[in-house]
């Protein structure tokens, strides 16, 4: 349940939520469909709906108007101590962090050269993937850099190469600077950080759920107030998720410039009911069922995010070698390849 009214509580009446704005019910849900709440800006949720939430095992999550998370009330943490010590010897073991870093930045530019291929093959799209032998090469350099810090800089340089050639995929004469951020000064920019604090959040509640740490991280450093294992596990699923979906929603005209609005600091932010859009199409694709994965068939992105946590689970408990996700068109025989996911048809109304 997403709530982006502002001055609307989300109050508990009788097994349903009420979200209300002055004296007028706005929605009526029943707690037992309820997975997750996330409120915007100015919502209010009284006790008793935190209560009964928590109660059902939900998460709340709490954003700011414009997209940036700020909280979570979840219940009480699992009782698996023994995985989260693992975690902990597996976060001081240089070779095992080095290890698991390796996977999450190689996943990363493979997936994003996925992202940019089938851009290359639309015929639609007038984009050429020139980069591709550059990107292939950075990703082969990372699953053998020595060092964070050589890792660092092979995963900066291809993030280059790859918001390069994400540019160029943007149609009706859009522009992109760049990649940029604090504060997004541009609509995609915006987009793309707006996204990516979404798979974060979905991301951090999984790890929670596995009885992980999620502040505890391999690749990201480990800074107070940051959940750096959900943006180790998120560099899989930003080219592929939420990238994918920006430039669908710019090249179909979903959204465009009358869609964004200019903060004080210069930071740009979606407008009220464009807030309503991208929010309905993120939940659309999340939930598109695709082939992400060589081996496993079909399933949703959410449902793979899901999985990818499962996994680093196992990997942790059982002290196994982490396998990334990814799906690999680039590295695979022509006979081999899989077929571009199709997502579902979107409608701005």
């Amino acid at each position: 349940m997403y709530v982006t009214e502002q001055g609307a509580y989300v109050r508990k009446k009788g097994p349903h939520l009420h979200v209300v704005k002055d004296e007028e019910l706005l929605a009526d849900v029943p707690l037992k469909d309820v997975q997750c709440v996330v409120v915007f800006g100015g919502v209010h949720v009284t006790t008793d709906a935190l209560a009964a939430l928590v109660d059902e095992g939900c998460d709340i999550a709490f954003m700011t108007i414009n997209g940036h998370f700020k909280a979570r009330v979840v219940s009480a943490h699992g009782k698996n101590s023994v995985l989260r010590v693992k975690q902990y010897e597996a976060f001081i073991d240089a070779g095992k962090k080095l290890s698991m870093a390796r996977k999450y930045v190689a996943a990363k530019i493979l997936n994003g050269c996925d992202v940019l291929y089938d851009y290359h093959r639309n015929r639609g799209n007038p984009f050429t993937f020139e980069n591709r032998g550059k990107l292939l090469d950075m990703a082969d350099k990372a699953l053998q850099a020595e060092t964070l810090q050589s890792l660092r800089g092979y995963e900066g340089t291809a993030a280059r190469l790859y918001f390069e050639g994400f540019g160029k995929c943007l149609m009706h004469g859009r522009t992109f600077p760049g990649r940029i951020f604090h504060p997004s000064t541009d609509p995609v920019n915006a987009l793309l950080s707006f996204g990516y604090s979404f798979v974060a959040r979905e991301l951090e509640a999984a790890l929670v759920a596995a009885g992980l740490d999620p502040y505890i991280g391999f690749f990201h450093d480990v800074t107070y107030g940051r959940a750096s294992l959900s943006l180790d596990l998120m560099e899989e699923f930003r080219h592929p998720l939420v990238d994918r979906l920006v430039l669908k929603l710019f090249n179909r005209t979903l959204l465009d410039d009358n869609d964004f609005e200019t903060g004080e600091s210069g930071q740009v932010y979606l407008k009220k009911e464009s807030l309503k859009i991208f929010i309905r199409h993120y939940e659309e694709w999340a939930n598109t069922v695709n082939r992400t994965y060589n081996n496993d068939g079909e399933m949703s992105w959410r449902k793979a995010m899901w999985k990818q946590v499962e996994k680093l689970r196992s990997c942790i408990e059982h002290d196994s070698e982490y396998t990334h996700h990814f799906r690999g068109k680039n590295t695979m025989k022509p006979n081999q390849r899989h077929m571009p996911p199709t997502p579902l048809p979107l409608k701005r109304k």
